[in-house]
């Protein structure tokens, strides 16, 4: 079984049908989030690749912007006991934020950010994502 942290990828399909991995099931390649054009993305999804089943999808519509984080948590000795993964669309008076927990598959689902939760606070922008215009 894979660890916790290694457990989910994202998938990233772009408008033109292009489809970006964040590791590539056949060469391995590895796609950095930063790397995205996220102002082209129609889906993103999340997949448990041992088990070879998607766990999570999202549609975006033009106007609509995906942020990703993956949020862990450790215990002593560097181990990874939960790995978060925080997807959020926003855009046009839109906001949505879930949390994909690869402990137990479980799904949350806020509003909006929340500054004092453990794993829904805002997250700081990259640079790419400061200069992106929807």
């Amino acid at each position: 079984m894979a660890e916790i942290g290694t457990r989910f990828r994202w998938v990233a399909t772009l408008d033109d049908g292009l489809v970006i991995y964040q590791v590539h099931p056949e060469t391995g390649i590895k796609i950095g989030y930063d790397a995205l054009p996220r102002t082209r993305i129609r889906a993103f999804e999340l997949w448990d690749w041992e088990k070879n089943q998607r766990v999570f999808f999202v549609k975006f519509n033009p106007g609509e912007l995906l942020t990703w984080r993956r949020r862990v948590e450790m215990a002593a000795g560097e181990e990874v006991i939960e790995a978060c993964h925080i997807v959020a669309k926003t855009g046009k008076g839109i906001k949505g934020v879930a949390g994909i927990f690869e402990s137990d598959g479980r799904i949350e689902i806020v509003k909006d950010y929340l500054p004092n939760s453990e794993w829904f606070y805002p997250p700081i922008l990259h640079l790419n994502e400061k200069q992106e215009k929807i």
